[in-house]
């Protein structure tokens, strides 16, 4: 009997043990849950979903609110700015209305030579004056593009070889922006122009002239077999000149410029044993780096007649050539 009690809780220490490594392992493995702990984990799940529900359903609610209030306040304030365009329109109409009985006249002028005929003048078909709201422009800019004829003034004593230039043959261009700025209010006639530009001299001569570089100083000479000579002069130049309106198309103006050399080049063709050579030669050949005259132009709409001399010589002061030539031109510009 004693034995079979020892027995017995042998089997009952060995079952124990036995259960509770089984529950330790389990524990370590973590097995699936159960149908039950599935169901309450779906129950929980479905819980928060509602939740989320009815506070994205508050948020709305309160955004839909807001909306409505907005749209209300928008809906407010845009009736009243059509009352207060409607007040001013009104207004407008009034003092419209008293200008016309009054029979004031309004002129806007544009400073343009090609709409200088009092276009504000013309009337409509019920008699009454039109008005312009076009506010004036003071300053215009355009583009100038002048041609005409170039040539030397020679002082004396004469130099013993001295070029003699074609009268047809020399010729001038410039090319450049321009400026007109009126002086006092809409109806003033006077202007101040001025700009920058580059104005180029060609000048061909009759006799064949050169001119050579001796000892760092210029010198005509004679070309032999020649067929023709060349000098061609480049400034940069800055106009400046008071410009005046005569009548509706008219205008005259005086004025002075300066201007940079930047250009110095002969073309000299001549013939030696039947061959034909054409010489191009650049350099600086005594010739003044600075120039500066006087101006006078008068014209009609967008054509103007220019007339331009130098009061600087040609030639630097340390040449045998000082103050013996002087550049002028004369000839046609045109405005656009």
């Amino acid at each position: 009997m004693k034995s079979s009690i020892i027995f017995a809780l042998i089997l009952l220490f060995s079952a124990s043990v036995g259960f509770a490594q089984k529950d330790s392992t389990a524990t370590k493995n973590k097995p699936a849950k159960t149908a039950n702990e599935i169901k309450v984990d779906e129950s929980i799940a479905k819980i928060k979903k509602e939740i989320e529900n009815i506070k994205n359903n508050i948020d709305s609610a309160k955004l839909r609110e807001i909306a409505k209030t907005l749209g209300k306040s928008a809906e407010e304030i845009g009736s009243t700015l059509e009352d207060i365009a409607d007040e001013i329109e009104e207004k407008a109409d009034k003092m419209e209305e008293k200008a016309d009985k009054k029979g004031i006249k309004i002129k806007i002028d544009n400073d343009d030579d090609d709409n200088d005929d009092d276009d504000s003048d013309s009337k409509k078909g019920n008699g009454k004056k039109e008005k312009s709201s076009k506010p004036a422009r003071r300053t215009k800019m355009y583009m100038e593009l002048g041609l005409g004829l170039t040539g030397m003034q020679q002082g004396t004593p004469a130099p013993a070889v001295s070029p003699e230039y074609k009268t047809w043959g020399s010729n001038y261009w410039d090319l450049g922006l321009k400026f007109k700025t009126r002086i006092g209010g809409a109806t003033s006639p006077a202007s101040i122009t001025y700009g920058l530009t580059y104005l180029l001299n060609s000048f061909e001569t009759t006799n064949d002239v050169k001119i050579n570089m001796t000892n760092g100083a210029p010198a005509f000479a004679k070309v032999d077999n020649a067929k023709g000579t060349e000098l061609n002069i480049g400034y940069i130049t800055v106009p400046l000149g008071l410009e005046f309106k005569v009548g509706k198309k008219g205008k005259f103006g005086v004025g002075a410029y300066g201007g940079y050399r930047v250009r110095a080049v002969q073309n000299i063709d001549y013939r030696v044993d039947n061959e034909d050579i054409d010489e191009k030669r650049k350099g600086n050949y005594g010739l003044n780096d600075l120039m500066y005259g006087a101006s006078v132009k008068i014209g009609v709409g967008g054509l103007v007649l220019n007339g331009r001399y130098n009061l600087s010589s040609v030639f630097k002061d340390n040449t045998n050539y000082k103050n013996l030539y002087n550049i002028y031109n004369v000839g046609l510009s045109f405005g656009f």
